[in-house]
């Protein structure tokens, strides 16, 4: 179905928090909705809008992310559009309604299981054409609002081996120390469902990185840094393949010109703080 929804980002209780913990959105990363993770308020309004063509097109839902308090609980400036012109980009629905006022129908979530497994095959297959659909959207976007986003992108200084990746509004804040760092840059991950694997490798190969560290403000207890896991999957495989370290900040931890001082530092150690958390254990 084409449902766009916003999360907001804070900790799955008990305890909860104010401040952002992924772990609300990423534990739905399975249930088939395309997950976009924004860095400020202007994003989050574009992507929403973005959202509504990319679902009907796919007819999968979207799920737009942001972190709590940071980006929900604080006042920045966004360009609002006209509405007219919303409405022109957007166009009107493709989807017929499902269910109809006077129509009568069984409508109910059990299936045989061939036909389940087509279903499964059926949305999966849908939810990689995500990445190419989105560019599209993004295009069109672009022409009219001159606005444009990418389902990953980086800001790498020329020479830099290493890459701090992260999602949300810790990228913004990697992205304002990149001139006070020495030989680091960022890799913004936006869109983490479908991961665009493919994307990420390029980046790699282009800038011939060495080392990646995966900021996560979540954790899969047991398993670590849910962000983390995903990049490893995506450069399995590729010929030297750079070194991948967790750093987890899950609570809402602030990230300081501190902790990113002691990451770039680190190389090439194993961890990164202690226990690969960024406070004192």
């Amino acid at each position: 179905m084409p449902i766009v929804m916003v999360n907001v980002n804070r900790s799955v209780g008990p305890p909860w928090c104010l401040d952002p913990d992924q772990g609300d959105s990423l534990s739905q990363r399975d249930t088939g909705w395309m997950q976009i993770y924004c860095s400020n308020a202007q994003e989050v309004f574009d992507t929403v809008v973005q959202a509504f063509m990319l679902s009907e097109e796919l007819l999968l839902p979207s799920l737009i992310v942001f972190d709590g308090f940071y980006i929900s609980h604080t006042y920045e400036p966004v360009d609002v559009p006209e509405k007219e012109l919303v409405q022109q980009f957007i166009g009107p629905s493709k989807c017929p309604a499902q269910v109809n006022p006077g129509f009568q129908a069984n409508v109910h979530g059990l299936s045989p299981g061939e036909v389940q497994t087509r279903l499964v095959k059926r949305k999966h297959e849908d939810m990689l054409k995500a990445p190419a659909v989105f560019e599209k959207i993004n295009q069109r976007y672009e022409e009219i609002f001159g606005r444009s986003y990418k389902t990953i992108r980086a800001i790498i200084p020329d020479g830099a081996k290493t890459a701090i990746l992260t999602a949300g509004s810790t990228a913004e804040t990697v992205e304002w120390f990149i001139p006070e760092l020495s030989g680091a840059g960022l890799i913004q991950l936006r869109m983490f469902r479908p991961f665009p694997s493919e994307a990420l490798c390029n980046i790699i190969r282009e800038h011939k990185l060495e080392r990646i560290v995966v900021i996560d403000r979540n954790c899969s207890t047991g398993a670590g840094g849910i962000f983390a896991q995903e990049v490893k999957a995506a450069i399995y495989g590729i010929s030297s393949p750079p070194i991948v370290q967790n750093l987890v900040l899950a609570g809402g931890i602030d990230l300081t010109k501190e902790m990113l001082d002691k990451i770039v530092e680190a190389y090439p150690q194993e961890r990164i703080f202690d226990q690969q958390w960024g406070v004192e254990l």
